[in-house]
């Protein structure tokens, strides 16, 4: 298991080390640390005057404070990229296919495999990683353990039967015991309150969707620069475990299935060519990463 942590490392700093990312003095951090400020503020202030029942000030500046947030990630994301394409000598035409394909070539010089392999070399991670874990020590937990003490995603289906089971049960009681009859539903579609409710519940919908997303998006940015600096400075365990995620997402994202006899192989020159393809990601051809890859 550790050669598959130490070439999950390498590849990992390869393509997501700290020299890809912008300096910390650079002005991608000040805007992306005061937009986050921005638009976590705003949050919390709509959040507050929902829990206290009061009116709701002006949405615009936490939807402008979500959008500035979006796009200074989105500008980070893009600056990662450029120091990729750099870094693999590639020029400024179709650098996500030849990314990929430095990838691609990465993996088969680190593992060792050509692509054809990748899925076996996947599956052989995972179940090390179930037997890591089915035979780790009472001291060894991981926090996620504990949540799903709480919660457990594989209980969706019967949390919502649950639900649903007690609402129809609340909506039986409550018809059962009204003594006046049934409204008329084109009556009650038909009243103007009911219409104005129905409005401000879609415009709620909308707006909660709004705040999902630059919530999730605020959530993945968190986690990924703290995975990024565990995984870079190897304080734990996460660190490994980042990075081991990160090779198994991208060995079955390139994995290139064995073509049947019966099927004419696809041309050579139809593949996309990688520049310099002994330098991909500071990776040379004998698999061992230069020092500026790690660094």
């Amino acid at each position: 298991m550790d050669a598959y942590i130490d070439i999950a490392n390498r590849y990992f700093h390869a393509f997501e080390g700290r020299r890809l990312y912008p300096n910390f003095r650079s002005w991608h951090w000040y805007a992306w640390t005061l937009s986050f400020a921005f638009f976590a503020g705003e949050l919390i202030l709509v959040g507050t005057n929902a829990a206290a029942w009061r009116s709701f000030p002006s949405q615009a500046p936490m939807f402008v404070a979500e959008i500035l947030f979006l796009a200074t990630s989105l500008t980070i994301d893009a600056y990662k990229r450029k120091m990729q394409a750099e870094t693999m000598g590639i020029g400024s035409g179709g650098q996500t296919d030849r990314i990929s394909a430095g990838r691609k070539v990465a993996l088969e010089r680190l593992c060792g495999k050509p692509a054809s392999s990748f899925a076996a070399t996947a599956k052989e991670v995972s179940d090390l990683l179930a037997l890591q874990r089915s035979f780790r020590s009472i001291s060894d937990t991981e926090s996620g353990d504990l949540w799903k003490k709480i919660y457990d995603p594989e209980s969706k289906a019967r949390l919502l039967s649950i639900t649903l089971a007690a609402i129809a049960l609340f909506v039986a009681l409550l018809t059962k015991s009204a003594d006046d009859p049934l409204p008329n539903i084109v009556a009650v579609i038909s009243d103007q309150g009911v219409r104005s409710l129905l409005a401000v519940l879609i415009g709620c919908s909308v707006a909660l969707f709004g705040i999902g997303l630059g919530l999730q998006t605020m959530l993945r940015s968190l986690t990924n620069v703290t995975a990024l600096w565990i995984a870079k400075l190897g304080w734990s365990k996460k660190g490994s475990r980042t990075a081991l995620n990160y090779l198994v997402r991208d060995l079955v994202r390139f994995y290139e299935p064995i073509p049947q006899a019966h099927e004419e192989a696809a041309p050579l020159d139809s593949q996309i060519p990688c520049r310099e393809p002994a330098k991909v990601a500071g990776i040379p051809s004998d698999g061992t990463p230069e020092r500026s890859a790690l660094a």
